[in-house]
């Protein structure tokens, strides 16, 4: 009923006085309602005829026709106004909150707001069968609803239980044309003795994102309503529920409450009808009851949160924020049997229990039919004949004996068709059959005559390990060095475990599959004619092979240059196998080495934690003893780079760069470059050899991110100093800085009789044998490797096509015309026998690599060529992939790189050529629809590629951009010209023309800034990024330099913080200028480091509070969570500000999917580590979807001891703890189960939150 407070009585008295004449009040109001005449008396003042009015329409139970009447006849009414909408009679507007703000104390108006923002969402409406609205209820727990029986049993003759069962009801939280409705389901409810009811729907609905019209996109989940530690009520009550089934109504009045006695809740509070079930709320959103209805004295009331949570409590139920209601511990162990047997189950695999076969079966039931007889002689007779080879054919199988030939079809059942290289159709018996049959003739001695007479197909490579095997041939040298036999032989080997056979390690098989497949690259680069080279290679054995230290110093690393195609790679390639493979077929032989390769994208030369991880990923494949140390180490580089990520939110930003980090903290850095010393030092010991370490393709770090050459060949000098047995070996195509301490070696061209020798490897022998043709051709092309294996493929193809037509003089002068001019490519090109080849192969320079896919959707159409499938366009590809002289494979085997020297040298060709412009168009306007509709950074990034080279505008190029695309176009930008040259150089770190950059726009001087700045900070350099900042003082409005700025203030050796602050105050006012939340949200986050770095802790939580009030107003709950435990973390010990933030953290975490928990796992982590303590369910959920994180010695010595202590106070846990010495990995993964599987004692949620703060350890970044 409509009720109103003495004070909103008073409010009504003032509004109707203020608001109308005597006259008006009498003709507008009066009548209408029809007020007794004896009330209207002029004799009495004005002011207590209006009194006596307000207090008729009370005692008649009429205020809320007085209220609508009164504001109806005078709607320009602010005050009538805001008592009609905080009673619920008129739809509700954001003044609402001026209903509530005599009560608002410690909370702000914007908050308050906010948080009826939250609780609409987490009110619904309960209709029946009929679809008729009958009542309200809320959330409690994901996926668990509150409210009365009675909205459920409007008839009092049917009981609650009766009436879920037979009814069909549903909740729906947003009513509308697109409303979500939820099942509410008969199955475990709770009733409790004062009808309160608990029950359930049929979908998560607290953890399902709701819709946020601030963003228009689905940012929040819904989360639930939860008891609050109980305090002294402000006197307010705000009732939230749908009215007349139809529509969300908020009552409100400051000074509603008349008593809460720990039982009952009376209030003065309006409601209309349907709000039965409805929450009550003090003024700071405190859960006080559940609506009920009007009493005989005509007092609207409730059922108290303190009564509801007695009863719960006696039930052995709890409701928190966490959880919602669940059953506590013991209650679980006697009430929820299914998740008991949950536990159970989960504890047999564990415990590794497999359940026994009663039927006893013998070996030699491996058949999957049942009918089969498994000791029908016939059958095994064909299983072993089949056995013996890695495929076979029906028709020609020779099974020992004369078995019955309808066995074969029970074989057959237990094969596989495969089709082989010859195209015919094989079959291959099922493992578990063969390796029993296998058994059966070693236990017999028939294993090598079964294989004699049936031989397989020596030429296919499984076949062949298999008979080696069984006929007892020991592995020869080119065996190690194949990885795909290697591979062969290690299934091979699998097949016959069983029977007894003298057979290779397989430890040392896989040990030489490692090596085989790491050098296997270098294998294939050092598969042509190579000479002219041997004072080089000797260069670098004497080097490699020389002392340790000279005078008590190590040498300096060697640094390779040389121009591109003059064979660096091949002189590298064979300098790794000298190097390493002394005799592979001896491990102990073995030489280690590390290469790192800076084309792959993985690589970055600004990620020096990366790179000491890729040295000890290498380590680990070559030095088995030192693999699972070396592996460990490795996981905590990705831990810590992981840790310097930025949490995920759902904002959305298009800025340059999603975060700005420095380069990792220095003691951590410092902590992991020793470690890796100390694994090199004893990969030494377990293998006394120097260690190489490779370092190649510098040029695309001195092109694209040239400050880092610097700090990157100090790491390298650094980790040789650490390293006596290092030989860091360092290669691009230009020389480094001098500065560096480095020893230089250039590759020069071949000498003239080494480039004749490559010249004449590669002609048939009839060119081979014109002298006078080698030494004219060496004249021409000089002695670059590249050149000359392009020269000899030309004047081969020329030869072959006009032998007969022209002399030797016109047909050198064809071929030096085309080497004089630079058109090598379109010469080989233009020789091609294969008619849609040769309109495939210019053209498809426009694009960066070839897949059938690409060949059939991107090139055939602008090239005039039809595909009919996708057979076809595959056969196009292997016909292409055959030009070994044009194109290469890639490290994917499904494609073909373009030679990169050749494709560079074309489309310069291409800039002056007009008549193929139209065609390559075509070509990058299909390449963008083609990468476009694919996911992943590398799509996305050949997408951006296509759109550069058609010139589009970098606003729509900035659009396509996303996080990881700058990996793969580093190198494309020397490809590129003009303002396409410069966008690409800026966007992903390189040095386009620093006189351009000079005289650029200030946007553009911006751009090109932010990108070195930002690279220098990576790098540990914030000196250098401060200079190059100076070097133009003015800024633009929305400039992200100012974040830079503070940054790099700060991260000096003795940082600079009040300067820091005042650039990282500017950039929040940038920020807000760009209206961009992601710039905000990284402004705001750095004021509140600086200010953590100063110990201004008050100036922390303010630039905390805007950040939350970021979140908000985005309805971004990771940006409101950040912010929450950022402020736990910087306000310890301030009790009540702890428990606020602890309950925000607590509600905010709680209501979020467990897919985005996954996605911010440190965060999680210190939500866990602030709050686990107080609310174990955080804790478990926590550690449940996140784990614990990497562990080093010391923390995982500190969770074994907290794993101890629990078990010693709960036994039942004790076979699932991992005894000392355990693995790192052995106590995660424990406790990831036990806290999915048990209810953990606060004791325990204690200890372990200690351990987790510990083991996080302060926050570097906030």
């Amino acid at each position: 009923m409509i009720a109103l407070s003495e004070q909103q009585r008073q409010a009504l008295v003032t509004a109707l006085v203020e608001g109308f004449v005597p006259e008006a009040l009498e003709r507008r109001v009066m009548d209408p309602l029809k007020v007794p005449y004896e009330m209207r008396s002029a004799a009495r003042s004005y002011h207590t005829r209006v009194h006596e009015l307000v207090q008729w329409a009370a005692s008649v139970g009429r205020l809320g026709d007085l209220l609508k009447a009164a504001y109806e006849a005078n709607p320009n009414s602010d005050a009538l106004r805001h008592l009609n909408e905080s009673t619920g009679l008129v739809e509700q507007t954001a003044d609402l909150v001026e209903a509530i703000r005599p009560a608002l104390t410690s909370l702000d108006a914007r908050s308050w707001q906010f948080r009826l923002r939250e609780i609409d969402k987490q009110v619904c409406l309960i209709r029946n069968r009929d679809d008729v609205g009958i009542g309200t209820a809320f959330l409690v727990g994901p996926d668990q609803l509150m409210t009365h029986t009675a909205v459920f049993t409007s008839d009092q003759e049917v009981p609650f239980l009766e009436a879920l069962t037979r009814e069909r009801f549903t909740a729906c939280f947003e009513p509308g044309a697109l409303e979500k409705r939820y099942a509410v389901l008969a199955s475990e409810p709770y009733v409790l003795d004062n009808q309160i009811a608990i029950v359930r729907l049929d979908g998560p609905a607290g953890r399902e994102y709701a819709a946020e019209s601030t963003t228009g996109t689905a940012a929040r989940a819904r989360g639930w309503i939860s008891p609050l530690p109980s305090e002294p009520s402000d006197g307010a009550v705000v009732i939230v529920y749908f009215a007349g089934g139809r529509r969300l109504v908020v009552s409100v009045d400051a000074h509603g409450l008349i008593r809460d006695d720990g039982e009952g809740l009376y209030y003065r509070t309006s409601t209309l009808p349907g709000a039965m079930g409805a929450p009550c709320f003090d003024a700071r959103w405190r859960l006080l009851g559940v609506h009920v209805g009007t009493d005989l004295k005509s007092l609207n009331h409730g059922l108290s949160v303190t009564e509801i949570g007695d009863q719960l409590a006696a039930r052995g139920l709890a409701w928190n924020a966490s959880g919602g209601v669940y059953a506590t511990a013991a209650a679980a162990r006697s009430t929820y049997t299914s998740v008991k047997t949950k536990a159970i189950a989960l504890d047999d695999i564990v415990r590794g229990y497999h359940p026994r076969d009663d039927a006893g079966d013998s070996a030699d039931d491996v058949w999957s039919d049942e009918n089969v007889e498994p000791s029908d002689r016939d059958l095994w007779s064909w299983a072993e004949a089949a056995a013996v080879s890695a495929s076979f054919d029906p028709t020609t199988l020779v099974p020992a004996g004369s078995p019955e030939r309808e066995a074969l079809v029970a074989v057959l059942l237990e094969s596989s068709p495969v089709r082989s290289p010859h195209g015919d159709t094989r079959w291959m018996l099922s493992e578990r059959v063969r390796v029993r049959a296998l058994e059966r003739l070693a236990a017999r001695g028939q294993l090598k005559a079964a294989r004699e007479h049936n031989a397989g197909r020596p030429d296919d490579l499984l076949d062949a390990a298999l008979g080696a095997l069984i006929a007892g041939t020991p592995p020869t040298r080119a065996d190690f060095q194949d990885p795909d036999r290697l591979r062969a032989m290690i299934q091979a080997l699998s097949w016959l475990a069983g029977t007894r056979a003298p057979l290779p390690p397989r430890e040392e098989l896989l040990a030489s599959l490692e090596r085989a497949t790491l050098v296997a690259p270098f294998r294939h680069l050092t598969q042509g004619y190579f000479s002219g080279r041997d004072a080089e290679l000797s260069l670098l054995a004497a080097y490699v092979d020389g002392p340790d230290l000279v005078h008590g110093t190590p040498l300096p690393p060697v640094m390779l240059h040389a121009p591109g195609g003059m064979g660096k790679s091949a002189l590298l390639a064979h300098f790794v196998l000298a190097h390493s493979e002394r005799d592979t077929t001896r491990v102990d032989a073995w030489r280690p080495f590390a290469y790192l390769d800076f084309d792959r994208p993985e690589l970055d030369a600004r990620d020096p934690v990366g790179l000491l991880a890729a040295i000890a990923r290498q380590l680990a494949s070559q030095v088995p003893t030192l693999g699972e140390r070396a592996t460990r180490f490795v996981a905590r580089c990705t831990a810590q780079k992981r840790a310097a990520r930025p949490q995920l939110t759902n904002v959305v930003t298009k800025s340059r760069k999603g975060s700005l980090s420095t380069r990792a903290v220095q003691a951590d850095f410092q902590d992991l470059l020793a470690d890796l010393a100390e694994l090199l030092v004893a990969s030494h010991a377990a293998m006394p050899a120097p260690f190489v370490l490779v370092l190649d393709t510098l040029e695309e770090v001195q092109y694209a991110t040239p400050d880092a050459i610097g700090p990157l060949a100090k790491l390298v000098i650094d980790l040789r100093s650490r390293v006596p047995a290092l030989r860091p070996v360092l290669a691009g195509r230009v020389a480094t800085d001098a500065s560096l301490e480095l020893t230089p070696i250039a590759l020069a061209p071949l000498p003239p009789q080494a480039a004749e020798a490559l010249l004449a490897n590669n002609l048939p022998p009839r060119l081979a044998a014109k002298p006078d043709l080698m030494v004219r051709m060496v004249q021409v092309v000089g002695g670059n490797p590249l050149s000359l294996r392009l020269a000899a493929e030309v004047l081969t193809r020329e030869s072959n096509d006009a032998l007969d037509r022209l002399g030797e003089e016109e047909l050198w002068r064809r071929v030096g015309d085309a080497i004089v001019q630079g058109q090598l490519y379109e010469r080989i090109a233009g020789h091609l026998h294969e008619g849609r080849i040769k309109k495939l192969a210019i053209p498809g320079l426009v694009l960066r690599y070839l897949t059938w896919e690409i060949i059939q959707q991107v090139l055939a159409g602008p090239c005039g060529i039809e595909i009919a499938n996708a057979d076809e366009a595959r056969a196009l590809f292997d016909e292409l992939a055959r030009e070994v002289a044009l194109v290469r494979r890639g490290n994917d085997a499904t494609r073909l790189v373009l030679i990169s020297e050749l494709r560079r040298t074309v489309l310069e060709g291409f800039r002056k050529d007009g008549r193929s412009a139209q065609t390559r168009r075509q070509i990058h306007e299909a390449a963008i629809e083609y990468f476009s509709k694919r996911a992943g950074p590398e799509n996305r990034a050949e997408e951006i590629y296509h759109r550069l080279w058609l010139a589009q505008d970098p606003k729509d190029v900035d659009a396509r951009w996303t996080m990881g695309v700058d990996v793969y176009l580093r190198s494309a930008v020397e490809e590129l010209d003009g303002p396409a040259r410069a966008y690409l150089a800026n966007r992903v770190g390189s040095v386009s023309d620093e006189a351009f950059i000079e005289k650029a726009s200030l946007e553009e001087w911006e751009a090109y800034a932010e990108t070195r700045t930002s690279d220098l900070l990576r790098l540990g350099d914030p000196a250098a990024a401060l200079t190059l900042l100076t070097r133009r003082p003015e800024r633009l409005p929305t400039s992200r330099l100012f974040l830079i700025e503070s940054i790099a203030r700060r991260s000096l050796p003795n940082g600079d913080l009040m300067a820091a602050e005042g650039a990282a105050a500017q950039a929040v006012r940038a920020a807000h200028a760009s209206a961009d939340p992601g710039e905000i949200q990284s402004a705001l986050q750095e004021l509140a480091q600086v200010r953590r770095l100063r110990h201004d802790y008050a100036g922390v939580l303010d630039a905390l509070s805007a950040l939350g009030g970021l979140g908000e107003q985005l309805g971004d709950d990771l940006i409101l969570l950040h912010s929450e435990v950022a402020s736990l973390e910087s306000a310890v010990g301030e009790g009540e500000l702890n428990m606020h933030f602890s309950e925000n953290a607590v509600r905010v975490f709680s209501r979020l999917p467990d897919e985005i928990i996954a996605r911010a796992p440190e965060l999680a982590r210190r939500v866990a580590a602030q709050v686990g303590a107080v609310d174990p369910n955080v804790l478990q959920r926590v550690v449940r979807i996140v784990g614990v994180g990497s562990l080093d010695e010391h923390t995982a010595g500190g969770l074994e001891h907290v794993l101890t202590e629990w078990a010693k106070r709960e036994s039942q846990i004790e076979p699932f703890v991992p005894h000392a010495p355990a693995s790192a990995t052995d106590l995660a993964s424990a406790t990831q189960y036990l806290f999915s599987t048990r209810s953990l004692d606060l004791q325990t949620a204690r200890e372990f939150t200690s351990w987790f703060r510990s083991s996080i350890g302060d926050p570097v970044e906030l």
